[in-house]
């Protein structure tokens, strides 16, 4: 298999062309003519990552974050992101990014964060493409969901609101994207789950009564690495898929 066939899988799952204009995704580094060895998923390709990809002798990462974004105007190897891409090329790494476009795909990053919390009736609104309403079988207290949030995710989920609201209605947002609390308002949800709010919008949510619970980036985008990989370990059982789970301190404690 050659790394343009995993291309084109991964255009047919999150359309590259559905990502923003800011953003930068699909393959940077490599070649679309190189044979696949073996395949590393993961939000972020940090240096262990790439190291992890080496040891198991995979020459493509997918990865979230594009690892070259906003422009690059020159590469020094002896800082962190010129280091990484000198280890990338030397090890013959290919590296392809899917983001804004994976966060925007029906079954993208909201979806596998709802799924992971075993939410039903989950869809996507008309007015936010990244955006997820999702529904919890049984009522519970937003304490209680602050408890499974912590729990699914391996974090310390926060809580803002009132803690003993009954919580049916959810609405995701998995990055950063704490003004959105209004959509979820306008979509009767009862609590919003994001990556970063601003001190201002959680005093605005709440004054209006919904229960926001902040996360942290990095735990609620990691399920959907784990979800795509899933998504192509069916597509292609003969290609080693890892996903390469990054080390604590990157998590919200």
């Amino acid at each position: 298999m050659l790394v343009r066939e995993i291309i084109r899988s991964l255009d047919e799952i999150a359309p590259f062309e559905r990502a923003e204009s800011f953003d930068n995704v699909g393959l940077l580094i490599g070649s679309p003519k190189e044979e696949v060895s073996g395949i590393v998923l993961c939000l972020d390709c940090t240096m262990d990552a790439v190291n992890f990809a080496s040891a198991i002798n995979a020459n493509v990462i997918i990865c979230h974050h594009p690892i070259i974004f906003g422009g690059l105007h020159n590469i020094f190897t002896d800082e962190p992101k010129g280091a990484i891409i000198k280890k990338l090329l030397i090890n013959q790494v290919n590296v392809i990014a899917m983001h804004t476009n994976l966060d925007a795909a029906e079954k993208g990053t909201a979806y596998a964060l709802a799924k992971l919390l075993n939410l039903s009736n989950v869809y996507a609104p008309q007015d936010d493409v990244y955006m997820r309403i999702a529904q919890l079988e049984d009522a519970m207290t937003a304490e209680e969901f602050n408890q499974l949030l912590s729990e699914k995710l391996n974090t310390n989920s926060r809580l803002y609101g009132n803690p003993n609201k009954k919580i049916q209605i959810v609405a995701i947002s998995p990055g950063a994207a704490g003004e959105n609390y209004r959509a979820a308002l306008d979509h009767q949800a009862d609590a919003y789950v994001c990556g970063e709010i601003k001190h201002h919008l959680i005093l605005e949510s709440c004054a209006r009564g919904l229960v926001v619970f902040d996360n942290g980036h990095f735990a609620n985008e990691a399920p959907v690495m784990e979800h795509l990989m899933h998504v192509l370990a069916e597509q292609y059982p003969g290609i080693c898929m890892s996903h390469y789970k990054e080390e604590p301190f990157l998590q919200v404690f």
